[in-house]
Order: C-alpha cells, then sequence, then structure tokens
C-alpha cells in the first residue's frame, strides 16, 4: 500500500505522557494514528474520514478544555473546502468527525 501523507503530527493521545503519531492520507481520505505501546512499537490504528474528503493537514491541539489531545484537519471535500475536528478522550480514541465548511468561519 501507498501512502501519500500530507502532514504529520505528534501529541500525547492515550494521556500517558509518551508521544503519539497522526498523518492524514491525502489519497484515501484518512488519519492513521500510531499509538505508543510501552514497549517502544507504534500501534497502527486507521480512523476512515469520508471517500469524498482529501485531508491537506492535520494539527494535535487540546481544543474543548477537557485536557485531552484533539486532532484538527485541514480538507478539501471537493465542493469546499472543510475543517475536521476529533475530540480525543485521552485513551487513543477519537469522536465521530465534527465537519465545518471553512467558509464561515
Amino acid at each position: 500500500n501507498t501512502v501519500a501523507s500530507q502532514s504529520l503530527t505528534i501529541g500525547n493521545f492515550k494521556n500517558d505522557n509518551l508521544t503519539e503519531l497522526a498523518l492524514c492520507d491525502h489519497n484515501d481520505g484518512i488519519i492513521r494514528l500510531f499509538l505508543n505501546s510501552d514497549n517502544g512499537s507504534l500501534d497502527n490504528i486507521t480512523m476512515v474520514a469520508d471517500q469524498y474528503v482529501a485531508l491537506e493537514s492535520i494539527i494535535a491541539v487540546h481544543l474543548n478544555g477537557d485536557g485531552y489531545v484533539d486532532i484538527v484537519d485541514l480538507a478539501n471535500a471537493r465542493r469546499y473546502d472543510s475543517i475536521g475536528v476529533l475530540f480525543g478522550d485521552g485513551m487513543g480514541s477519537f469522536s465521530s468527525w465534527n465537519i465545518v465548511p471553512s467558509n464561515i468561519l
């Protein structure tokens, strides 16, 4: 499989003081998480966005004040640009995509 990664971000997605990675795959509209498994290896977890979304950029940030790292992505949805927000739960899982058209921001 070929991954056309556009952007990479790091964060403490499991709230365990270990660094994990997230990257967006431009071609497939997915975010790949690489979660630290405490033994030095990274477990690959894939989150599917939408077949009509081409992800452009990704950032890990505390967004909603709950103390857990969230993921924000910039997407080109082939009809309009949008911003997707995935709220982290501090255990390496995220909410479903919350899509906001960028033209209303």
